[in-house]
This record gives C-alpha cells, structure tokens and sequence, in this order.
C-alpha cells in the first residue's frame, strides 16, 4: 500500500512549483507507476490545493514526457520507453566514465571508506529483498564517486541524470538474481579507485551500466510481452 503523498514545501518555492516538484518526484521514485491515471481532483484533494496548479504541473510534465494527456481521460503516468532508456543510459555512462576518471586521482581515504560502508548496506538490503533501499544505496555509491571527482558542474549534470533514472534503476533492481552481479561490479569499481587506477575505474563503470541497461531492457519487454497475452 502507498505511503501517503505530501506536498513538498521550501521556502524558495512557489506553490506551483512545489506541486510541479512533489508530481515530479513521486513519479521518478516510482510512486505513481507507469499506466496508471493522475486526475486533477484526486491530486488536488490529496495536496490540499486547487486544481490550477495540479493542472499547470501536468501540462508540464507532459513536456518531460513524464505524463501523458490522453482527449477526454486526463493525465497518464508516461511508459518507461526503451528509447528513452537507451539515450539517458548513453548520457550517463559517459558522465560516470568521466566521474570515476578523475575521483581516481583525487578520492580520500575517507571517501573510499565511506563507498565500502555504502557497499556493505546494499549488500544487507539486497539479501533482505529491500529494493528501494538498495535504489538509494547504489545512488549514494555514484554519489560518493562523483562527489571525489571534485567537478561542481559535473555533479550538477549527474543530479539531472541520476533522477530522471531512478524509476529505471528500480526496474533492474526487481531481477532480485541480478543482485550478486550488481555487488561484485560495486567491489570492482572500489578497487580500482583503491589503487587509483582510472582505466580499470572506468571499464568497471562501463560494464556496470552496460549490464544494468541490458536488464532493465529485458524486464521491459518480458512486461510487453506478458501485456500482450
């Protein structure tokens, strides 16, 4: 059963913008699943707004291609769509090739540390069949990585593109056999930042997010093909 939704409130932010963010993020986290109908009376008596920011946020969404407006049956959770995870697997590969080139020459020892305990709790929440938490951890790990390769506007791209994939990485996070593959490819990446070895870092990375979009493309189709029976 889903949680309950709140409005995200910050001072910065306007109420339209804080009712575009919560849509936006409760379907990038997988709140609100791919099919499933968003109407602008539910939303708005569950945000304890009215329906114009409800339905300013959609059109913008629809922009995103997060939704889609269908005539005469309103918004739609928009398909995960394999050219779209073909393209932001391509953008992220390379930022992560580039993020682990350089943290390879400039991780700390405490940054490695802290990688080692982020790889130990995935490895407790994958046992444990926790699977948005083993979202988060493996987010952390990229995170600590990108963090260590010490490029503001490289981070800046990298929070772009690891959101827009969270719903993707919970995809390949549901082929629960895949978890040992997804542990060892984290120890391969630690030790290559351990001896600073960019080349083996970035090989490592590459097949990592290689693997991950090949399993993400398979659970995809399995689910078209079983739409279609």
């Amino acid at each position: 059963m889903k949680g309950e939704l709140q409005l995200l409130t910050k001072q910065d932010l306007t109420l339209r913008a804080s009712v575009f963010e919560t849509l936006r993020s409760a379907i990038l986290r997988g709140y609100f699943e791919p099919g499933e109908h968003l109407t602008e009376i539910n939303l708005a008596e569950i945000l304890g707004v009215s329906r114009t920011p409800i339905r300013e946020a959609l059109q913008i969404l629809e922009r995103e291609k997060l939704v889609t407006i269908l005539p005469r049956r309103g918004a739609v959770v928009a398909d995960i769509s394999e050219e779209n995870l073909k393209d932001e697997m391509e953008i992220r590969a390379a930022l992560e090739i580039l993020a682990v080139s350089k943290a390879a020459h400039s991780i700390t020892e405490e940054q490695i540390r802290e990688m080692e305990q982020i790889a130990r709790d995935f490895e407790m929440h994958c046992r444990n069949g926790e699977m948005e938490l083993c979202a988060l951890d493996d987010e952390r790990f990229h995170q600590v990585i990108t963090d260590a390769a010490r490029n503001k506007r490289l981070s800046y791209l990298m929070e772009i593109v690891r959101e827009q994939l969270y719903r993707y990485r919970l995809e390949s996070l549901k082929e629960t056999v895949e978890y040992s593959n997804l542990i060892r490819e984290h120890e391969e990446i630690l030790q290559a930042l351990r001896e600073k070895d960019a080349a083996a870092g970035k090989t490592a990375v590459g097949k990592h997010i290689t693997r991950q979009c090949k399993v993400i493309l398979k659970n995809l189709n399995n689910k078209k093909a079983e739409e279609k029976k």
